[in-house]
């Protein structure tokens, strides 16, 4: 069995001041070349595939015209990536089902909950079988979000005996998570997050709560409780409401953030604003706490300049709130630091390399920093 195996392509990067583009894309047809020739069974991406986490327009067209490139050079090819530290991992996941059926696996998210596993991809040749695994990068705050924690970090276990199902069909465990309730900081509320993909206006739904141990092939049931309830995907539209803000914040002499209103409701809660121009070298968060005591983060989901929309990275962890104080965080990359340059003799050939160095475990989220002063979101208003 061949493959080929690529990995940082960065796409998107510049050096310097400098575009890489031109670089890039010679780079990217010299590995479809490559392909052509050889004709690999598989082709592994082992993360970076972006410089940022939202990437340009024309990043996204140049990684698109390799993809399509690929697969016409090499049809029966194989093709798994996985997200690494640079990426958004939900925007890899984008169109994850679709384009596995179309032998192209993009592997974004690492497994969530105890139910998920790592992906696995199997090929197979005259030899047997070979499994590829795709972990795409995870910190270890992840790995907690799939036994969960309580408040002194340790494991808790209070959410592994809760299953659920609609119209008899049971639904996929997707995230759960712990905050503390608005009538008492020293207790939590333990929420469990499914995944649901029917779309009748309304359904019945089934909770499960107990204690379930399987030994064998056989299910252990203990303490068992269970209720249902019929519910109207709609109504959280209906109930959605606006807050409107019109918060400045200066991110440097010419570029200043507007955060101008807020949409929420019990499950989720949007940041609308504005930044002409945004930087390409710059990634923004929004950070805070509720009055309830819940640490809570927006990711920034969406640019059209000059549009900004921010989303709350745990749906439903603000919900028993009645104020936001929030902070703007951003990541500026320094095009004149992080630069390493080497210089290696491998025997058989010379190279020199130059590029990006960064220090272990730190990704442009754990480098950003706050940036004006912190605001409020009066959610009552």
């Amino acid at each position: 069995m061949r493959f080929f195996h690529l990995s940082d392509l960065h796409i998107g990067l510049k050096l310097m001041n400098r575009d890489l583009r031109e670089d890039q894309e010679y780079i990217l047809a010299e590995v479809v070349e490559a392909a052509a020739q050889e004709k690999p069974d598989a082709i592994v991406i082992a993360g970076d595939i972006y410089d940022k986490a939202v990437p340009s327009a024309e990043a996204v067209e140049i990684f698109d015209r390799f993809l399509g490139e690929l697969t016409e050079v090499v049809p029966p090819a194989v093709i798994m990536m996985i997200s690494g530290n640079h990426d958004s991992a939900p925007r890899v996941d984008c169109f994850r089902k679709v384009l596995s059926r179309q032998k192209v696996h993009m592997i974004g998210q690492p497994p969530r909950t105890e139910d998920e596993y790592i992906e696995k991809v199997t090929l197979e040749d005259e030899y047997g079988k070979v499994n590829f695994y795709l972990l795409p990068f995870v910190k270890p705050s992840m790995v907690k979000q799939v036994v969960g924690t309580d408040e002194n970090g340790n494991n808790d276990v209070s959410m592994s005996s809760i299953e659920a199902s609609v119209d008899g069909v049971k639904l996929e465990l997707e995230r759960q998570y712990s905050n503390y309730n608005n009538t008492d900081s020293k207790s939590k509320d333990y929420v469990a997050r499914f995944s649901l993909k029917a779309s009748s206006a309304k359904q019945n739904f089934e909770i499960t709560i107990g204690n379930f141990n399987t030994k064998g092939d056989q299910l252990y049931i203990k303490d068992k409780y269970n209720f249902s309830f019929t519910a109207d995907p709609k109504i959280p539209e209906r109930d959605t409401k606006e807050v409107f803000i019109d918060q400045f914040i200066q991110l440097d002499e010419k570029q200043t953030v507007t955060i101008s209103k807020a949409k929420y409701n019990l499950f989720s809660c949007t940041l609308y604003g504005t930044l002409p121009d945004m930087n390409e070298n710059t990634e923004l968060w929004i950070r805070g706490k509720d009055d309830v005591g819940n640490e809570i983060s927006f990711n920034l989901i969406s640019y059209r300049n000059p549009e900004l929309i921010f989303e709350l990275a745990e749906p439903g962890s603000a919900r028993n709130a009645k104020k936001l104080t929030l902070q703007l965080y951003q990541y500026t990359e320094n095009e004149e630091s992080n630069i390493l340059y080497k210089k290696e003799d491998y025997g058989d050939f010379y190279a020199e390399e130059i590029g990006k160095e960064y220090n272990e475990n730190q990704s442009p989220e754990e480098l950003a920093v706050p940036v004006g002063n912190e605001f409020t979101v009066d959610l009552q208003n």
